[in-house]
């Protein structure tokens, strides 16, 4: 993703540092929704580092197989294999930023440090990855047959961005009712708790929460799988 640039794969680290550096100001600093939120700086950049891995890849998807619209037509292969292949890149450009985080974790003054808790999040990792993956079937599905909904996913993904807690704790709306159940029932907000509370809060995720987040991931992931193979033999068509 940093190919061509004079710093190269340096922007992978240096951009969700400043992506929380420009989080914790806007959101920390001038709204103040660090109240109340132990280790807030810990908080955001896992926010920031696994919601960007998410938003980046389903937003990469959008309208990828008609970027590709040269190799669909000159070879015979399982489409499929090029969103996947997006998949595969944007977990190895997430791996440095994901370092990153954890030396932050392990060096932060009078933090958390390191916790047997940890050995879920690579769990949390693995149904995020899966989720995703099924979202960008999704999204290239979409794209591929009304090319007018990559605008809209933009849209779709910024309002996920904003409800899932990245840069705030949902246990704010605890007395909304409706507003805080639906943000419990989130998938972004279960990864994003589920990491927080294994890497920085050192205890277990919410069980039920994670075997919720697992149907999701599955059930959005073959779904994504079956509707983007339903198309296959129309992909090398004008």
């Amino acid at each position: 993703m940093s190919r061509g640039m004079f710093l190269g794969r340096v922007w992978l680290i240096l951009a969700p540092i400043l992506d929380v550096l420009l989080y914790g100001f806007v959101f920390g600093v001038l709204l103040k929704t660090s109240r109340g939120i132990e280790y807030f700086v810990l908080f955001l950049f896992i926010g920031v580092t696994f919601f960007q891995f998410m938003a980046g890849s389903i937003n990469g998807a959008s309208g990828f197989i008609k970027k590709r619209k040269n190799a669909v037509k000159a070879f015979p292969f399982p489409r499929v294999c090029l969103v996947l292949s997006l998949l595969v890149q944007r977990c190895l450009d997430s791996l440095p930023s994901i370092g990153v985080l954890i030396i932050a974790v392990l060096i932060f003054p009078d933090g958390p440090g390191i916790s047997y808790h940890w050995l879920v999040a690579p769990l949390v990792w693995f149904l995020m990855v899966f989720l995703t993956g099924g979202l960008m079937l999704v999204t290239s599905w979409l794209t591929e047959i009304i090319p007018d909904m990559k605008t809209l996913v933009k849209y779709v993904v910024r309002f996920w961005f904003y409800s899932s807690g990245v840069f705030y704790s949902i246990d704010r709306f605890s007395g909304g009712g409706w507003v805080h159940m639906l943000l419990e029932l989130n998938p972004g907000s279960i990864i994003l708790s589920a990491f927080r509370d294994s890497l920085i809060y050192q205890s277990w995720p919410d069980g039920e929460r994670l075997v919720l987040l697992a149907v999701y991931s599955f059930s959005i992931f073959f779904l994504g799988l079956y509707l983007f193979w339903s198309r296959e033999p129309l992909y090398a068509k004008d």
